[in-house]
């Protein structure tokens, strides 16, 4: 006889972890049992284990810093350690959490920058063992961000006696991904910004950071050119090889606020002139792009619409876009999102449709979709 395999759609699982109205998220893989995400709300930011397998909490949520933050990132260090960048009103920090089987704790927090208001749009980067990366920016008013390197010995971050070098440029919203190193062994980091010293167009640009950790910067490229009435916001960026694809949303008026992919290819520490592009047609404010073993998956969302992930096809001389995935109908802000498995993402955001409460979820893709 004839078999015939039929797949039958089933509700998306949705795990409310803190049913309390979420300002911002970060989420990263830890290891193959846990992932750990961070999240704030209006007086407080906790650390909490999500398990990989169903996307619910795990264990208790423990204090990453006693008041709200913001600019909320994490780096995995390995299978028991993680550092979280943030934000607060009074600087700068970063803290390193360890896991151990259920319990997280943190070491001291280390504070880049003191005084309101610094902030680091990209968050932090593992470079090697040993070694993470910011792009420190001081104040608004300051056209200049500086590139640092960190060393770190299990919870304790050691003072940046290390490179550093300014690029002046000013920066607002920001994502950065580590590339392979280059032909001499120096580690290099593609950084992609919105440069709000010049009307908000999104750039980019590669740090290299030599054996003696000293960060020199690469040319800066303009990706896109924003008109004068938007602002590109809620950028991220993600690698395969050489290539680098960033996910970002315009905001401004109705017609031409959308949301966009683009693919740039990085050689050495510049970039190639082609630069293809996907345009979705509808509003977006926030964005998240990852790497699932070669297939590029795009998260979009915005509080007034649905939320669709799509599965990036890049066929060379263009970039094309599978089935929207509708996650969540609500169209939730502060999303987040981490590879788990080969096939396999998990997604952190406010649930707008349940109070802003924050809320993961666990997404496969198969074939384009």
């Amino acid at each position: 006889g004839q078999i015939v395999k039929t797949v039958e759609v089933a509700a998306n699982v949705e795990n409310v972890i803190k049913t309390t109205a979420i300002t911002d998220t970060a989420v990263c893989y830890l290891n193959s049992a846990y992932s750990v995400m961070v999240y704030a709300i209006s007086n407080a930011t906790y650390a909490r284990l999500i398990d990989n397998s169903t996307g619910a909490a795990v264990g208790s949520e423990v204090s990453v810093y006693s008041g709200a933050a913001s600019y909320l990132s994490l780096a995995r260090l390995s299978d028991t350690q993680f550092v979280v960048s943030y934000t607060a009103s009074n600087g700068g920090f970063l803290v390193i959490g360890s896991v151990s089987d259920t319990t997280i704790s943190f070491g001291n927090a280390y504070a880049w920058g003191s005084g309101d208001p610094y902030s680091s749009p990209p968050g932090v980067i593992k470079v090697s063992d040993g070694k993470i990366f910011i792009v420190e920016k001081n104040t608004p008013a300051n056209t200049a961000v500086t590139g640092v390197v960190f060393a770190y010995s299990g919870t304790t971050i050691q003072p940046s006696a290390l490179g550093a070098a300014d690029l002046k440029h000013g920066m607002s919203d920001a994502s950065m991904v580590l590339l392979p190193d280059d032909s001499s062994g120096n580690h290099r980091v593609c950084v992609c910004f919105s440069d709000s010293g010049d009307g908000n167009k999104g750039k980019a640009v590669i740090a290299t950071i030599d054996s003696a950790n000293q960060v020199t910067w690469g040319t800066v490229v303009t990706f896109y050119d924003t008109p004068s009435t938007n602002a590109i916001n809620s950028t991220s960026c993600v690698n395969n090889g050489e290539d680098v694809y960033i996910s970002f949303t315009l905001s401004g008026t109705s017609t031409y606020a959308f949301e966009v992919v683009k693919k740039i290819t990085v050689s050495g520490t510049s970039f190639s002139p082609e630069m293809l592009e996907t345009v979705i047609e509808e509003v977006g404010s926030y964005s998240s792009i990852l790497n699932l073993s070669g297939v590029i998956v795009v998260i979009f969302a915005n509080p007034n619409n649905s939320q669709p992930a799509y599965v990036v096809t890049d066929g060379e001389s263009d970039l094309s876009l599978g089935p929207g995935y509708q996650f969540n109908t609500s169209g939730s802000p502060y999303l987040s999102a981490d590879v788990i498995s080969e096939n396999r993402f998990i997604l952190a955001y406010a649930d707008h449709g349940n109070s802003e409460y924050g809320t993961t979820t666990i997404l496969e893709v198969m074939g384009d979709q």
